[in-house]
């Protein structure tokens, strides 16, 4: 069964932190160095290939905890050599872009299915990526080079996504780091998606400790629900950039992406909605369901967001629609996609979800 397990990282700042807009890419970036190793200190990465351009190149990339954390491969999946990244990152809220010393930066990762065997890895990394900085360079008070701000790791605590539960997995000054123990499952998806369809209430997997609100009381059939996206939601139909929220292609996407998580990295789950869909005829009743889906309410616009990319050495657009769109289908019909969607608030939905692209929050109405 596929499980996601969200990891609450607190950062200590030691030295200024500043992040740009799109404050995932650099978590992403950070993530990536501190596995693999930071550029001045590399014997405390985990990559003994760095003389290679890619992954892809390396003789040990089906054993390589970089490798199957940030740069995914496998050459016999379905969908091509590619597939997704075992994680997505939750970026801080808020405005904030520059951090001062004595500041905590805190964020979120998700792990997705087998992916919780590299915790440890994660932890290692985390614990050593100070030096590599994170963030813009900026200069310093001496004559030396722009270097990036420095931190350390603080805390890292696990938090159910649809409850709010927390456990502390590491706390500064307690060497011992346990595993987490509070995953997102099917069973909690299903269970979700009844109280959400018999209660009108926001729901977001945010990670925050109050979790979901549930109103007392049977409401009637909601006959439409909220989509909310929360950061830019970058959807690709056709070859084509999806401007307008039309519900088939996002849905559409994320069952692919549900699909791809379940197939690479729980290979042998049962009861996961996107299990069902390694036989055609489920996708394609489901996707026909979508169709009866209609667009009641577009308060969406689209968000031009750039970010660097150190493998292409250029900026690329990550951009997509933010905001609130509502449609309207039959309450059968929401009985059947909404467990799917509730997954979508989990995993993200469309492109460049590693790097908090795509995070999307729910309401049911009457």
């Amino acid at each position: 069964m596929l499980t996601a397990h969200h990891l609450r990282v607190t950062l200590d700042v030691e030295t200024p932190i500043e992040l740009d807009e799109h404050q995932g890419a650099a978590l992403r970036g950070m993530l990536f160095n501190a596995l693999r190793g930071p550029r001045r200190r590399p014997e405390l990465g985990f990559c003994t290939q760095r003389h290679l351009t890619t992954c892809a190149e390396c003789a040990l990339v089906a054993v390589c905890p970089v490798a199957s954390l940030v740069a995914t491969l496998n050459p016999q999946a379905d969908r091509g050599r590619d597939v997704p990244r075992p994680y997505a990152i939750v970026p801080p809220g808020g405005d904030q872009r520059r951090y001062e010393p004595g500041e905590s930066l805190t964020f979120g990762l998700t792990l997705f299915g087998q992916a919780l065997n590299l915790f440890p890895y994660l932890v290692m990394a985390l614990r050593q990526a100070g030096p590599g900085g994170l963030g813009r360079k900026l200069p310093g008070d001496g004559q030396g080079r722009p270097r990036r701000g420095e931190f350390s790791l603080q805390a890292v605590h696990a938090v159910n996504l649809l409850t709010g539960e927390a456990q502390a997995v590491l706390q500064l000054g307690r060497p011992l780091v346990q595993q987490p123990s509070l995953p997102v499952t099917s069973d909690q998806i299903e269970a979700t998606s009844r109280r959400l369809l018999s209660r009108p209430v926001p729901f977001a997997a945010n990670g925050d400790d109050h979790g979901a609100l549930y109103q007392p009381g049977q409401a009637a059939d909601p006959p439409t629900l909220t989509l909310h996206f929360q950061t830019p939601t970058r959807i690709i139909e056709q070859g084509r950039l999806l401007k307008e929220p039309h519900f088939v292609p996002i849905f559409h996407r994320l069952l692919d992406r549900l699909l791809a998580l379940g197939q690479a990295f729980a290979p042998a789950a049962t009861g996961f909605p996107g299990e069902a869909l390694t036989q055609p005829p489920d996708k394609i009743e489901l996707l026909a369901l979508a169709e009866t889906v209609t667009l009641r309410t577009d308060q969406t616009c689209w968000q031009d967001v750039w970010s660097f990319s150190a493998r292409q050495r250029k900026m690329i657009p990550i951009g997509g629609l933010v905001g609130p769109v509502t449609y309207q289908a039959d309450r059968v019909v929401w009985e059947r996609l909404l467990p799917y969607l509730l997954w979508g608030t989990v995993t993200h939905i469309g492109k460049n979800a590693v790097k908090g692209d795509g995070i999307i929050s729910i309401s049911c109405h009457n």
